[in-house]
């Protein structure tokens, strides 16, 4: 299976019915079905994974050797397919105390964060070995995209020797991997029953800072389905590709070190595509559904997102294009 396949798979995901304009919504279940069925166990995932990455990085540091190396490589991955399932929700307790930069410091054209991990490197800054206090320094040294350097940029092979003088990289990936799994611990445990966001997303209220009316929580969500697609069709597709061969500059891909580029746009879209439950939605489900799985994509459809040529009217398959700069979805209103 090629790598363009996964995503074309999960990008038809995307093709599925929203809620009629004239349809009434159970915002209620909305919030209700997102959090017990998307949310939560995203980050329950995530927290298993980060828990796991944290061990294997600090078993690679105890005892160094090729197959410690695989091993933290292997729960790295795990940790960015968890991660690429949560991503888009770029709200709640994940935006507190820079959690989603510390986490993920991406894009990063300048490539600020490479140069401050190298300087980090280079300094043998004992700072960064030492979670405690590597939450005070740059977002940039706290994250994913610093670990994924860690552990496959230049130098990593030398992770799997017990050198006294790699000791120091090891150490601040250990670091690192801590720092994750601690933010994503956060986070879950504020998205649990009880929890002060948790009671603003499932009960909101006028005075409510956040929400003032259940159809508010719906609309967060429906900016994370619609902001989830432009990340990947802009950012992780359209930059790194170009408009041309000439232009493509392929490591500003996210994961690109990893090989994990294409993984983490699945789980993107992946989360998109559930981000809106449409068991929760029954009542504004289009009556006259195609039977077939294969749709059309129009723009005077109501009830269909889908991605079509620009200045296009006419209807077309749902698809992604490898070169997703010259495709936008298309939401009829």
């Amino acid at each position: 299976m090629g790598p363009m396949r996964p995503l074309l798979l999960a990008a038809v995901l995307l093709c599925a019915g929203l809620p009629s304009a004239h349809a009434e919504a159970d915002h209620g279940a909305i919030a209700r079905a997102a959090l017990d069925n998307v949310i939560r166990p995203g980050y329950d995932a995530l927290t298993v994974s980060t828990g796991r990455l944290k061990d294997k990085a600090e078993a690679l540091c105890a005892a160094p050797s090729a197959a410690a190396l695989t091993d933290a490589k292997e729960a790295f991955a795990a940790t960015v397919e968890s991660w690429s399932k949560v991503e888009i929700f770029r709200f709640g307790p994940i935006n507190k105390e820079h959690r989603y930069e510390r986490m993920f410091y991406w894009p990063d054209p300048k490539g600020i964060g490479l140069r401050q991990v190298k300087a980090a490197l280079a300094k043998n800054d004992e700072t960064v070995t030492q979670a405690d206090m590597l939450v005070g320094k740059s977002v940039a040294l706290q994250g994913l995209p610093a670990l994924e350097y860690l552990l496959y940029g230049d130098g990593a092979e030398t992770l799997a020797r017990g050198d006294p003088e790699v000791g120091f990289r090891c150490s601040f990936a250990a670091s690192v991997a801590t720092n994750v799994d601690r933010i994503a611990r956060g986070v879950a445990e504020e998205w649990r029953d009880g929890a002060e966001y948790s009671k603003l997303f499932l009960s909101p209220g006028p005075d409510d800072p956040l929400y003032r009316a259940p159809k508010d929580v719906t609309l967060e969500l429906y900016k994370a389905f619609t902001s989830g697609i432009e990340l990947v069709r802009d950012q992780k597709l359209g930059k790194p590709l170009g408009t041309s061969a000439e232009t493509a500059r392929p490591r500003l891909a996210a994961f690109w070190r990893s090989g994990l580029t294409f993984p983490n746009m699945v789980g993107n879209l992946e989360a998109s595509a559930r981000s809106l439950p449409r068991a929760a939605l029954p009542a504004s489900l289009p009556r006259n559904r195609p039977a077939s799985n294969s749709r059309s994509c129009s723009t005077s459809t109501v009830s269909s997102t889908c991605f079509v040529p620009p200045m296009s009217r006419s209807p077309r398959p749902c698809a992604i294009r490898h070169s997703a700069t010259n495709w936008k979805p298309c939401v009829s209103r």
